[in-house]
């Protein structure tokens, strides 16, 4: 009789946080860069030899805040539904991932990362440098007029937690009512106005 111990073996997927390029695999856990944990058996086939690394990547999932191994030839795309594509920021919403603050007595735009957000970015060691994020400021309750785009590398949010951006125009120091829009990457968003 043949006795035979299975061990489960994790791994580490250590990537490059801009590209998402899938670098090494190592069984230990590295003390530095970016890296996910991921089952042996999900790349059983390049540790045997039998498949590239270059055919896997790292893909952050937007409404589950994490990050996932994925292969190439899945032909993934980050989808949205219509709904998201122009996403009206609600002025309620409990613990949102970011909070865009219209601040009428000091005159400028506060964005706020909050929620579970920058704890999963920061917990998996994950960098967004290089993403972008914008919103359109528009006529109240009307996406179709515009009054501006405010735009900025995702990299200053969270490094800074916070980000502020003056006011430029003439509706903003009138404190014209707006609403914001945005495509939206994360799960929750809101818009409050401090006058």
């Amino acid at each position: 009789m043949k006795l035979g111990i299975t061990v489960a073996s994790e791994r580490y997927a250590v990537f490059d946080p801009i590209t998402g390029e899938l670098i090494s695999l190592p069984n230990k856990k590295p003390t530095e860069g970016s890296f996910i944990p991921v089952a042996e058996d999900d790349v059983k086939g390049i540790l045997e030899g039998r498949e590239s690394m270059h055919f896997y990547y790292v893909h952050y999932i937007k409404r589950a805040k994490t990050y996932e191994l994925r292969q190439r030839s899945n032909h993934d795309i980050d989808s949205y539904f219509v709904d998201d594509l122009i996403y009206d920021i609600p002025t309620e919403a409990d613990n949102p991932d970011i909070t865009i603050t219209k601040n009428v007595k000091d005159t400028c735009w506060k964005f706020t990362i909050g929620g579970d957000l920058e704890m999963n970015i920061l917990a998996q060691k994950i960098s967004l440098t290089n993403s972008s994020i914008s919103f359109s400021i528009t006529k109240k309750d009307d996406p179709n007029i515009l009054y501006k785009t405010l735009r900025f590398s995702f990299d200053k949010l969270i490094n800074g937690k916070y980000l502020v951006l003056p006011f430029s125009d003439k509706f903003e120091f009138d404190n014209e009512p707006v609403s914001v829009y945005t495509i939206k990457k994360f799960d929750s968003y809101k818009y409050e106005v401090i006058k």
